[in-house]
């Protein structure tokens, strides 16, 4: 589940946009690294020491596979064992890693996630809790969050028509299991879950951002205007700026200032016109 609004992401594919936004603010959702939440639905386990209460969620694991030509990080964390997630009462789980954004916890006190580990393209998600009570946590609840973070793509992208790199932020091998070890309700194939939906991200800048703020105002227009009337081989020349057609065509004309002062206004949360994330590619890996 992206974070975002309806303008960054599409939850009914899933899919969503991972803005390229190097200078200013970048606070918006998805501008400059976009947060990921791995949620579990309607979690559902037995009742196997006969307390009259189900035994909830003990354990998971799962690996998530990125390209790391496109995503450089992806800063995994866990949420369901963390002060203030779901399963909280079942003691603080040790977060995957140390990076910016996790919560730091405190050590742990019957749980670890140190079955976890960070792989090149992969990171792999293990952690389990120790005893049988308090009960896990059943229903949906969020599991574990990854922030992620897009490589230097400066010389690959330019704000023009149609930029952007689709990737699938894959995941594989989704296990749940109760404090007993035994796999949750509707597992199968031995415990795994019927569902482990990927994510496709693009990649993109906010077409006509020339400075690369999330956002077109007085700065890319003067920026641009600058440059108008340059061709290939003089100084101002620069294909960053030549954006109309999508491909360039060696000069910064009319059309390329007016692709940016049409846009005037336009942000990453309200792209005008509005820029949708692409639809999934075949999934990597």
């Amino acid at each position: 589940m992206p974070e975002g609004n309806a303008s960054n992401v599409d939850l009914s594919v899933p899919s969503a946009n991972l803005w390229v936004c190097v200078t200013g603010t970048c606070d918006g959702p998805g501008e400059g690294h976009l947060l990921v939440i791995e949620r579990a639905f309607n979690v559902q386990t037995s009742d196997s020491d006969g307390d009259t209460v189900p035994d909830g969620l003990g354990a998971y694991e799962f690996s998530v596979e990125y390209d790391r030509t496109v995503i450089q990080s992806v800063n995994p964390c866990d949420i369901v064992f963390s002060p203030g997630g779901a399963g909280q009462a079942r003691g603080n789980i040790q977060q995957v890693s140390s990076s910016t954004g996790c919560p730091q916890n405190p050590p742990p006190i019957n749980g670890t996630c140190s079955f976890s580990a960070i792989l090149e393209n992969v990171i792999h998600f293990g952690c389990v809790t120790i005893g049988l009570t308090p009960p896990g946590p059943t229903g949906s609840f969020d599991l574990a969050y990854l922030n992620l973070i897009p490589v230097d793509l400066a010389n690959t992208l330019k704000p023009a028509d149609g930029n952007g790199i689709v990737t699938v932020i894959k995941d594989n091998g989704c296990e749940l299991a109760d404090v007993f070890g035994h796999p949750v309700s509707g597992s199968v194939g031995g415990g795994l879950l019927p569902i482990c939906g990927d994510l496709a991200v693009t990649v993109r800048m906010l077409e006509g951002d020339v400075s690369v703020d999330c956002r077109v105002d007085l700065i890319d227009e003067q920026a641009i205007a600058f440059r108008y009337g340059a061709t290939f081989g003089s100084t101002l020349y620069s294909s960053f700026f030549d954006l109309e057609p999508p491909q360039g065509d060696l000069d910064i004309d009319i059309k390329d200032l007016q692709k940016v002062f049409g846009r005037d206004g336009s942000t990453c949360q309200l792209p005008l016109p509005p820029q949708p994330p692409g639809p999934p590619p075949q999934p990597f890996g």
